[in-house]
C-alpha cells in the first residue's frame, strides 16, 4: 500500500515537471544557483543571446535545430538538469499549437548588456562604417567601368633597349588558355594562365600569339593594349607589321 502511494507520488511530481514550460525551467535552476547570463555563457561557450533565447522560448533565433538542440543539452548538463526530460520538454513546446505560445516575443531585460548605451554606439559606428565600405565599393566599381571604356593605361612601360626588344604583358581576368611562340618559331609558353596573375615575356624577335577566349585577357605589346579578338583559334604575330 505505501509502495503503491510513493509511485502516485512520483508519477505527478514528474507530471507536474513536465507540464512546465522549458524556458521557465532553465531560468529556475540558473537563478538558484546564483549564476548570470554572462558567467553562463562564459562556462558553456554559447552566447548569451542563444542562452537567452533558450529561457524566452524564442526557438526560431537559432541558425538551425542543430544548434538548439545541441546548446539545449550542453545547458541544461551545466545546469544539472536532466538533458533527456529538457528535450522532453522542447519537443512539447515545439508541438504547442500557435494560439498557446506566448504572444509576447520581445527578449528579456534581464543580464543585457547589448542594450547599453556604448553597444548602441557600437552599432552605430560598424553601421557607419558598412555605409562608407559600400560607398567605396560603388565608387570604385564606376571608376572601373570608366577606365575600361576610356581605354585603360598601359599596364608596364614601353620597352627602350637599343636592340629594340619587344615585350609582351599578359594580364588574365579569367583562367585561360594560351599560346605564345616567337616567329623564329621558339615555343615559350602554352597552357592555362591563372585568373588575376600576370605573365611577361622579352623576344628580340616578334612573338606569335593564339588565344581561345579575347575577352578573358589583357595584352600589351611594347606597352601598347592590343585587340586580341583576331587571335582567337588562330596564330597572330606582335607587333603587326602595321604597328612597326
Amino acid at each position: 500500500m505505501v509502495k503503491q502511494q510513493n509511485s502516485s507520488v512520483n508519477t505527478a511530481s514528474k507530471s507536474h515537471g513536465l507540464s512546465q514550460r522549458l524556458g521557465d525551467r532553465l531560468k529556475a535552476a540558473r537563478n538558484s544557483k546564483q549564476i548570470t547570463l554572462e558567467a553562463a555563457a562564459q562556462a558553456t561557450k554559447i552566447r548569451s543571446t542563444y542562452l537567452q533565447a533558450l529561457e524566452s522560448h524564442r526557438w526560431s533565433e537559432f541558425p538551425a535545430d542543430v544548434y538548439l538542440w545541441g546548446f539545449l543539452k550542453k545547458y541544461a548538463e551545466f545546469l544539472g538538469l536532466s538533458p533527456k526530460e529538457m528535450a522532453e520538454l522542447l519537443i512539447q513546446e515545439k508541438e504547442r499549437p500557435a494560439e498557446e505560445k506566448p504572444a509576447d516575443r520581445q527578449p528579456l531585460q534581464e543580464d543585457r548588456p547589448e542594450d547599453s548605451p556604448a553597444h548602441e554606439r557600437t552599432l552605430i559606428v560598424w553601421m557607419g562604417l558598412l555605409v562608407g565600405a559600400a560607398g567605396v565599393f560603388l565608387y570604385l566599381s564606376h571608376q572601373s567601368n570608366v577606365n575600361i571604356q576610356k581605354s585603360p593605361p598601359p599596364l608596364f612601360a614601353r620597352s627602350s633597349t637599343p636592340d629594340q626588344e619587344h615585350v609582351l604583358s599578359v594580364m588574365a581576368l579569367k583562367n585561360t588558355w594560351l599560346s605564345v611562340s616567337t616567329k623564329k618559331g621558339r615555343r615559350i609558353f602554352e597552357g592555362i594562365v591563372p585568373a588575376t596573375s600576370i605573365r611577361i615575356w622579352r623576344s628580340s624577335s616578334p612573338f606569335v600569339v593564339r588565344v581561345r577566349k579575347a575577352s578573358d585577357l589583357r595584352v600589351e605589346i611594347d606597352g601598347s593594349l592590343t585587340s586580341m579578338t583576331m587571335a582567337e583559334g588562330r596564330d597572330i604575330e606582335l607587333p603587326s607589321d602595321e604597328s612597326r
